[in-house]
């Protein structure tokens, strides 16, 4: 038995604005029963306290927030082997000056992530828990934006991040210490520019490997546009994809490109454009002829969609955007590819979901819908769904291409969130190829005012497209949670995994019963 008290005010105002303290405790016991297809059953009990504590400072030149959770599992078989401790933190700030046009955003995060992406929908702190690796990421950025452009505009951007993993029995040969830096500006044509419109952008970037060769990258994107008639202009486009891993058996000329051409745009405004190109793409000894296309087109101010078709040195290239917003629905849809790793990934990591939540490890029932589809995440909150990383922990230099789908509604007792993902990733430094696809569906209605049945299933299939070695997993459960008070809720849930590989000790089928407790200091 233990005593938990706290100051009963959890906001504090000070000169320069408010902090915030979310202190919580979070006490779950399971029984789980698992079946190996190696014959080997499993029936244990478990005990999993979490207690946290989201801290928050804002105010007009600063935004900051820390959030720390400890995870501490007990069980009452097998003990020594399956017992585990370990915290979680991220602390995130943001500072802007000159009316917000020159910002300063500083990362830092350590999480316990799946050393593989096969697994990670199925482990978690109870079973497996040997299979989490502790990775920490820091990040600094400076960017600055103006507030309009009247002739010319100029954008850019500084960043410098870290990525490390810690090296266990299981993650031997996958530790990483990387750096990276990037540089990107931007010019392009102010307001007053009716007839003539340009607009070029170029990022520079290089990423340290400890164990492997650095890659060097350069994107180089321009365009100018003049005009003929109304809103029909005459565009000259070029584009440039360099990239170079030194003192490697890879040519730097079989991973880099230009393309250029030339063609006609319909333009209403900088958002409202369509235009189709003719153009030229050079790689290695080769020289390809292509029809390009480039759309950016606001319908409304909640419904947008951009597309870009080029060829790079890895053959089509396909760039897709679409936001929709109604009063209920939510809707985004994008595709994306090129040559990136998973320090490049974790340090851009851009989450996929239309509900945003505050950090920790929410469920949608503590979520909300913001009213704009480009809404930008306070430093406190975090997009409920898939993370947009599919890449193993590993230094490889790795071309991937990768599209979502997610779908969120929210009304009078129902909130609904679906999201999909599929991508395809080619390890070009040890030639192995793999597919994967993703989807999660989450669910809540609200019983009562202080009762909620809570639904999710998520799905995951990898394929190793070179063995042919393919695995999936299956979790879904369902709970129902009651708040009993202001600072106590409690939820029961029931869970379902099917884990299926081709590894005996990795295909299994799990089934739990837990009692959370909750409480709000």
């Amino acid at each position: 038995m233990f005593l938990l008290s706290a100051a009963p005010l959890t906001s504090v105002s000070v000169t320069a604005g408010d902090i915030d303290f979310v202190p919580v405790v979070d006490v779950t016991a399971s029984y789980y029963q698992t079946d190996f297809d190696t014959g080997e059953d499993r029936e244990n009990r478990a005990l999993v306290s979490k207690p946290s504590l989201l801290t928050s400072y804002k105010s007009l030149g600063l935004d900051a927030a820390l959030s720390v959770n400890h995870t501490s599992v007990m069980q009452a078989k097998d003990s020594d082997e399956l017992d585990k401790s370990y915290t979680d933190f991220r602390f995130a700030s943001r500072a802007g000056f000159w009316e917000q046009r020159l910002q300063l955003n500083l990362v830092s995060n350590t999480s316990h992530i799946a050393t593989n992406r096969v697994d990670a929908i199925a482990i978690d702190p109870i079973l497996s828990s040997s299979d989490l690796v502790k990775a920490r990421y820091q990040n600094a950025s400076l960017s600055f934006t103006p507030k309009r452009a009247s002739y010319i505009g100029v954008d850019w951007n500084l960043n410098y991040g870290n990525v490390k993993t810690e090296r266990t029995e299981e993650n031997a040969n996958r530790n990483l210490e990387n750096e990276s830096y990037s540089g990107l500006g931007r010019l392009y044509s102010g307001n007053e520019f009716q007839r003539v419109n340009w607009d070029i952008t170029s990022q520079y970037a290089v990423t340290e490997r400890r164990q492997n060769q650095d890659l060097h990258s350069r994107q180089t994107n321009g365009r100018l546009g003049i005009g003929l008639v109304d809103k029909l202009y005459v565009i000259f486009v070029g584009s440039e994809d360099a990239n170079q891993i030194e003192q490697s058996g890879i040519s730097s000329n079989s991973i880099s490109s230009v393309s250029y051409g030339t063609g006609l745009e319909w333009r209403r405004s900088s958002n409202r454009y369509i235009g189709v190109t003719y153009n030229r793409l050079d790689r290695e000894d080769e020289k390809q002829e292509f029809v390009g296309l480039d759309a950016n087109w606001a319908f409304s101010s909640n419904t947008s969609i951009q597309a870009n078709y080029s060829k790079k040195f890895f053959g089509d290239s396909y760039n897709f955007s679409l936001s929709h917003n109604t009063r209920a629905w939510r809707a985004r849809i994008g595709y994306t590819d090129g040559l990136t790793s998973f320090t490049r990934l974790q340090l851009a990591n851009q989450d996929i979901g239309v509900f945003v939540c505050p950090l920790g490890s929410p469920t949608i029932d503590q979520c909300f819908q913001p009213d704009s589809p480009n809404y930008q995440l306070g430093v406190d909150e975090q997009f409920f769904g898939f993370s947009n990383v599919d890449v193993d922990i590993s230094e490889e230099i790795v071309l991937n291409k990768a599209g979502f789908a997610s779908l969120g509604y929210e009304k009078n007792k129902v909130s609904l969130s679906l999201t999909y993902r599929q991508s395809t990733q080619d390890y070009i430094e040890s030639d192995r190829n793999r597919e994967s696809d993703s989807i999660q569906f989450s669910g809540t209605y609200k019983i009562g005012p202080r009762t909620n049945f809570n639904y999710q299933t998520s799905y995951s299939d990898i394929l190793d497209v070179n063995t042919g070695r393919k695995s999936s997993a299956w979790n879904t459960s369902v709970s129902l949670s009651r708040e009993v008070s202001q600072k106590t809720d409690l939820t029961l849930t029931l869970r379902s995994l099917d884990n299926e590989s081709e590894i005996g000790t990795r295909a299994y089928e799990d089934t739990r019963l837990s009692l959370s407790i909750k409480y709000k200091i």
